[in-house]
């Protein structure tokens, strides 16, 4: 094996993604999310592995991390990146560091702005399944939950900047506030999801603000006195 490095892409389908995270309509963002990872991880020239809804395994969301993690390593990899398809900012710098971190520290943690991480480097020699699995997952007291460990165990870490991630439909104005540059189709994307919310969200208000001044105006009927 000529590199002992592998990245895992721990991430759902477009269609789970957008049904899970709340996004109506939105399929064609995860869609271009999850192009654009791929295409990002194919640019390191790395060995990579994607785990989809299809292939992860367990109960809760530490369960398949950690049995995807495991797998990975079971097949000879010394080093895994995780990452994960919600990053639009995510590019090929960060998995060169990642990995040229991995060199001298056995963990490496792209921060998001959340309270997660976007990208996670660790040696398999500093795995630990238990710990693992009873780390708060998809909490905003990861992070810190992590470092707290990381400091116990006395384990050196690198930390890459820290980046917004997609989590909710709120996360996009501050997405599209970051200084910088997305790509450009996730930009549109994202562009016009917010415009067609805004429509949707103002056209609601004008029929209810209709519907109301209808009912209060009708004041000779007992019948819209009552409860």
């Amino acid at each position: 094996m000529k590199t002992k490095t592998a990245i895992l892409i721990f991430a759902r389908s477009a269609q789970q993604e957008a049904l899970d995270k709340g996004f109506r309509n939105a399929i064609s963002v995860f869609e271009v999310l999850n192009a654009q990872v791929l295409k990002t991880v194919k640019q390191t020239g790395l060995p990579y592995f994607l785990y989809s809804e299809e292939k992860q395994r367990g109960a809760t969301f530490g369960e398949r991390f950690t049995h995807a993690i495991q797998d990975i390593y079971n097949l000879g990899f010394d080093q895994i990146i995780c990452v994960g398809n919600d990053s639009p900012h995510l590019t090929k710098k960060h998995f060169i560091a990642a990995e040229e971190h991995l060199k001298t520290c056995p963990l490496v943690l792209g921060p998001s702005v959340d309270g997660g991480f976007y990208l996670m480097g660790l040696r398999k020699s500093h795995f630990n399944p238990v710990s693992f699995l009873k780390l708060p997952w998809q909490t905003q007291g990861l992070m810190t939950s992590i470092i707290r460990l990381v400091h116990s165990k006395k384990i050196e870490a690198a930390f890459l900047e820290t980046l917004q991630d997609l989590d909710t439909a709120s996360d996009i104005s501050q997405l599209l506030q970051v200084k910088k540059s997305l790509p450009f189709k996730i930009q549109h994307l994202l562009k016009k999801y917010v415009q067609k919310a805004f429509q949707t969200s103002y056209y609601q208000d004008l029929f209810f603000q209709k519907v109301c001044s209808l009912t209060y105006y009708n004041k000779g009927s007992p019948a819209s006195l009552s409860i």
